[in-house]
């Protein structure tokens, strides 16, 4: 599976178009099979370097077709916020014991992508197949992302280049000669320099939910999303116990998509109104990506 230069150019436009464009909020990365360990290592490299260095957004690393259902779901019926990226191979690893028709695979990875481009969906998705076997094109995929990566970064740095040459320009158009200062002289402020974001003194672990015969995730989903949909931020302590119930009763992968849009959505209220991220969010953002 040797990709040209071209087809990294081509995944990069998609994801520029898409930034250019609001709606794009969060990514999705499924490789449909049992994903090889050193593929693993390579797209969570791609999630770390791409969605959460650079776009600085959510993405999250998935399997099909185990966690199919859930993730198609919710992608497909909810917000489109989303960017899909799928990896399908030809060839798939036969188990130990026993054998499977890989083409029900297939078939699946294809019906999902079908369904996400319905006209009555239009759902951001892209599918990357393999020739052979996953393995054999661990080094070619390994190539092809860091070539996104790469190119990326140079029109990254191409537009911070042009913005520092339009204020330098801005800067020598205006006249200093005789000119009258004024304002105020921070120089000699005393002025307390800090880290923003800190995970000091943080506390990963989730509460025990003693009392699960009550919970009601769909419920309890629905009033969370009515709350932001309000423009109200849920407590951190009340999406904590929800992770942990779900966590507790085996849901947590049922759930994981909606939870993080939850988060992301908490995110751009707190945008919006300017306010510090409290203590709980911040570790429930670590916890959420850790589970």
């Amino acid at each position: 599976m040797k990709m040209p230069l071209s087809s990294a150019s081509t995944l990069e436009s998609i994801l520029n178009l898409l930034r250019a464009k609001s709606g794009f909020e969060a990514g999705e990365i499924t490789y449909y099979g049992k994903t090889p360990a050193g593929l693993r290592s390579i797209l969570e490299a791609m999630r770390e370097n791409i969605f959460t260095n650079l776009f600085r957004m959510a993405a999250k690393l998935g399997e099909g077709p185990d966690k199919n259902h859930s993730y198609h779901q919710n992608i497909q019926a909810g917000r489109d916020i989303w960017f899909s990226t799928y990896f399908m191979a030809n060839e798939l690893d036969q188990p130990a014991l026993g054998n499977f028709d890989d083409n029900l695979i297939k078939a699946q990875a294809i019906g999902t992508v079908q369904s996400l481009t319905d006209p009555q969906v239009k759902r951001k998705v892209v599918l990357i197949a393999f020739d052979g076997r996953a393995q054999d094109a661990e080094a070619d995929t390994k190539e092809f992302f860091t070539q996104v990566e790469n190119i990326l970064k140079k029109g990254k740095t191409a537009n911070l280049a042009l913005a520092q040459d339009d204020s330098a320009a801005v800067q020598r158009s205006v006249p200093v000669a005789n000119a009258v200062t004024g304002g105020i002289d921070f120089r000699s402020m005393n002025i307390t320099a800090q880290p923003m974001g800190s995970l000091v003194n943080l506390k990963f672990s989730l509460p025990k939910v003693e009392n699960l015969t009550s919970f009601n995730p769909d419920r309890e989903m629905r009033q969370i999303k009515d709350m932001l949909n309000a423009g109200v931020i849920p407590s951190s302590q009340r999406l904590k116990e929800y992770v942990a119930a779900c966590y507790q009763k085996g849901l947590i992968e049922k759930y994981s998509t909606q939870i993080l849009a939850c988060l992301v959505d908490i995110c751009k209220i707190e945008e919006s109104q300017a306010v510090a991220s409290d203590s709980g969010l911040k570790e429930l953002l670590v916890i959420a990506d850790a589970i």
